[in-house]
């Protein structure tokens, strides 16, 4: 006998495959007999709820109209305010169709019938003995309200457990759209556009440097940049030979601006001298100065001999500054002509496109790494989410199910 129950068990046990989205209904499938059976015990439930209000609200007009034994007035009050409100109570009530809403509705209804004052559970317990088939009612709501509890927990769970199924798989569905919406979103990056926008715009950077034009200002950058060496070279020269005599100099200028000695010369020279400010200087004549220091004996004998050098060293001083100002105005006019080129303008635009083109393609790669991130999430939750549709399927079956992807 036993191994012909095992034998029926193992028979029953099948294997089967489903795709995710048609898993709410081949469970409803294979439980339609219990599906059946717990709707109609549903209706029958939802049905004598209706017949248990209707005695509970005629047992409360038991409590209508109370006289008090002692013909306490206040008694008779709260009972009478006690039967107002709770029949209105009865009356407000809507109960859901839904069974899981129709209990909850059942257990709101109760705690606020049997939520009391002080007052009112004084004056019930005076009126118990009159009042019987109230709280036999009342005692009847409760006994059908564990009857539906124990009905949703036990008969019932098939349909909750479908109606949970239901709504994984919508949730799979709204994965599966929001991953497509992704997925059509990474290819409208238009990245390889992008890049070919910039190795057309680096072509043109290279056909601009093959030009003429362009190597005509290298020529002319290359010539400035001689020009300006030269002209620093000389100015450089003349600063470190006026500084060798900044010391004496100012010695003297002190002494003059003292009125220590007299001078004939310029003493804004002097000053400008010491100052080494070559471009006030027309005239560098140290020769007077000298003479002028090594007879007052202002300085050292090795200052003196400093600036009679520098004196000999300075006598082309004009010829230097003439220099200086002619490289000044070949300089001005090589850069004349390098602002009337539009070669450099034009690589320049050019330079600006493709540097903002580059920047475009960083940010899409980081918006497709991103999307891509968002996708295989998408992805892992989908699998996730099959993997729990097949075991709550196959706990509620004696069949193994497999839940494939579609």
């Amino acid at each position: 006998m036993l191994d012909f129950l095992k034998k029926i068990f193992r028979e029953e046990k099948k294997e089967l495959a489903y795709e995710w989205s048609e898993a709410p209904k081949r469970l409803r499938d294979l439980k339609e007999e219990e599906l059946l059976k717990a709707d109609e015990k549903s209706e029958k439930l939802m049905h004598k709820s209706e017949q248990v209000l209707d005695r509970l609200s005629e047992s409360l007009d038991e409590v209508k109209g109370y006289e008090d034994h002692q013909g306490i007035e206040a008694v008779e009050d709260v009972a009478n305010n006690f039967y107002n409100s709770r029949k209105r109570l009865i009356n407000n009530l809507e109960l859901s169709d839904n069974p899981v809403q129709h209990k909850n509705d059942l257990e709101e209804f109760i705690e606020e019938f049997e939520n009391v004052s002080r007052k009112e559970e004084a004056v019930m317990k005076r009126v118990r003995n009159e009042a019987d088939s109230l709280f036999k009612s009342i005692k009847e709501f409760h006994e059908h309200l564990e009857e539906f509890n124990n009905f949703l927990q036990d008969d019932y769970k098939i349909v909750t457990s479908i109606e949970s199924l239901e709504k994984q798989v919508n949730e799979i569905k709204q994965v599966e759209d929001k991953k497509e919406r992704l997925i059509e979103e990474k290819n409208n990056l238009n990245i390889e556009e992008l890049k070919e926008e910039v190795s057309g715009l680096e072509n043109q950077i290279e056909q601009l440097e093959d030009s003429d034009e362009w190597q005509r200002k290298i020529k002319i950058e290359d010539e400035l940049e001689s020009l300006q060496k030269d002209r620093d070279k000389i100015e450089s020269e003349l600063k470190r030979q006026l500084s060798k005599v900044e010391r004496p100099v100012k010695k003297l200028v002190y002494n003059i601006e003292s009125g220590n000695t007299e001078y004939n010369g310029s003493i804004q020279e002097l000053k400008n001298i010491r100052d080494q400010q070559l471009e006030e200087l027309e005239t560098v004549n140290l020769f007077e100065a000298y003479e002028l220091a090594e007879k007052e004996d202002f300085i050292d004998d090795s200052q003196a001999e400093k600036m009679r050098v520098v004196a000999e060293e300075l006598e082309d001083f004009i010829e230097r500054k003439k220099r200086i100002a002619k490289l000044g105005e070949e300089i001005k006019e090589k850069k004349a002509e390098l602002k009337g080129l539009e070669v450099d303008d034009d690589r320049r635009k050019i330079v600006n496109k493709l540097s903002s083109k580059k920047e475009d393609i960083r940010e899409e790669k980081i918006d497709e790494e991103n999307i891509q991130e968002d996708i295989e999430g998408l992805e892992k939750k989908k699998s996730d989410l099959i993997n729990q549709v097949e075991t709550d399927i196959n706990n509620l079956t004696r069949h193994k199910i497999e839940i494939k992807e579609e």
